[in-house]
């Protein structure tokens, strides 16, 4: 059955920056408020697309967020000119979780975006699964962006039968170390858990002590 995950650090500077530019737009008529505003709409609807994972928005999500250092940095200047202590406090808030946020990112311990990174075992097995795998092979969506479509599939009701129920399927299919942890990513917050009997049920014909791939 397909799990939420908890929000971590990667939510936290969304809803922080909400909070903090929320308390700049009190006043309608001031040049904060104004400036505050551009920065408060795309933090908004990026941070409603994580917490609702409404698919109508997550194509707009990351055109918001391209463009939302522009106006971060120029609210930041004109803050700065009026407020400076306010203005630091703000960009020390954020930097500190950003760095935790990357920090969690790079070493795979933030199970909302951990399939995000790719190591030098994730090349391996997509070196292998080309050249000595026949057919289509199932995997989370981190595999299906590093391979394409056309050779990773990660379709729900075949991973869900052979992930969380043990049913043998004509297909291969890849896990790694942080999904058996984590869960398995169809979506930013829908992941399948997998079967502890996994290793028993399954024949794992590759393993670089990262990926495993199962027959």
């Amino acid at each position: 059955m397909a799990k939420d995950l908890p929000l971590q650090t990667s939510v936290f500077s969304h809803v922080v920056s909400l909070i903090l530019l929320t308390a700049l737009v009190i006043n309608p008529l001031s040049r904060e408020s104004v400036l505050s505003a551009s920065v408060l709409a795309p933090l908004a609807v990026s941070t409603l697309y994580v917490l609702t994972y409404a698919p109508w928005l997550s194509s707009i999500t990351h055109r918001f967020l391209n463009y939302l250092v522009i106006p971060i940095v120029l609210s930041s200047i004109y803050m700065f000119m009026r407020r400076p202590r306010l203005t630091m406090i703000i960009l020390m808030i954020l930097l500190i979780i950003s760095v935790a946020t990357l920090y969690n990112t790079f070493t795979g311990k933030d199970p909302l975006i951990f399939y995000w990174r790719y190591v030098d075992k994730d090349l391996a097995s997509t070196y292998f699964i080309k050249n000595y795998v026949v057919g289509n092979v199932l995997g989370s969506v981190k595999y299906s962006y590093l391979m394409g479509e056309n050779i990773v599939s990660s379709d729900f009701t075949s991973l869900s039968h052979v992930l969380e129920r043990c049913i043998s399927s004509d297909k291969s299919f890849i896990i790694n170390s942080e999904e058996i942890i984590y869960g398995v990513p169809l979506s930013p917050l829908n992941y399948l858990r997998i079967s502890k009997n996994l290793f028993t049920c399954n024949d794992l014909f590759y393993n670089n002590l990262y990926n495993y791939i199962f027959k």
